[in-house]
């Protein structure tokens, strides 16, 4: 059904295009001029072509704007940089809110190289400033310190005190005094006789609750724990 309609339209327009045909013919000899032009064909711009839209000119024109604005940044940037070299990266970061990888890349687009400050330099100033501790920590060792005595009269970690004894080959003292300690036993019997709590008594000692314990054992003091009492319900 659908191919014999289409064959009637055919024949159809033939018949209609021998009319036309024959109809310009009689046109022409009857000295009718007709003029014949050119069919032209649009052709669609290629994707990615050189032609430049007004819009996309316009935005280039900003982001030129942009990378200028960017540029003076970056050379400001890089000014105050160099007062950073002898001090680092990581403070010219801190000092100048910005990260230091864009701080690295800035100064390497002006030439500019930070003195590293990294794990090894902070190690070896540490093991300066111990070096010109030694003098004092031995002579406080001769005076009959502990080894709690250096830690918090100089500072230092105990154990980089002992790594420094190894380094410079001197002895440490024990972690506990036992002559100081005996020297509060007397007290320590006192504030057990009297029913004291050991929280209040280490307060009024001023000494830690750690070794107020560690000296009842140790001595083998007769100093009961007081049991909490029960709360009326």
């Amino acid at each position: 059904m659908a191919v014999s309609l289409e064959l009637s339209m055919v024949q159809q327009n033939r018949a209609l295009s021998a009319q036309l045909e024959a109809a310009t013919e009689e046109f022409e000899r009857n000295g009718g001029v007709i003029e014949r032009l050119e069919l032209r064909t649009f052709a669609k711009p290629i994707f990615n072509s050189e032609v430049i839209s007004p819009s996309a000119k316009l935005s280039k024109a900003v982001n030129i704007q942009k990378s200028e604005k960017a540029t003076a940044f970056e050379r400001g940037i890089a000014e105050k940089l160099k007062c950073y070299v002898h001090l680092g990266v990581a403070v010219a970061a801190k000092d100048l809110g910005l990260g230091t990888r864009r701080l690295n890349f800035i100064a390497s687009n002006y030439g500019i190289v930070f003195k590293s400050h990294g794990h090894r330099s902070a190690v070896a100033d540490k093991e300066k400033h111990e070096a010109l501790l030694l003098p004092d920590v031995k002579q406080a060792i001769s005076e009959g310190a502990t080894q709690q005595d250096l830690i918090r009269r100089f500072g230092i970690a105990k154990s980089r005190l002992v790594k420094m004894a190894k380094t410079h080959n001197f002895n440490l003292p024990g972690l506990v005094d036992e002559a100081a300690d005996r020297k509060l036993i007397d007290r320590i019997k006192a504030f057990a006789e009297l029913g004291v709590p050991r929280t209040t008594c280490a307060r009024c000692m001023q000494i830690s609750q750690k070794k107020l314990w560690r000296i009842i054992d140790m001595y083998a003091i007769h100093y009961p724990v007081k049991e909490r009492r029960a709360e009326a319900v």
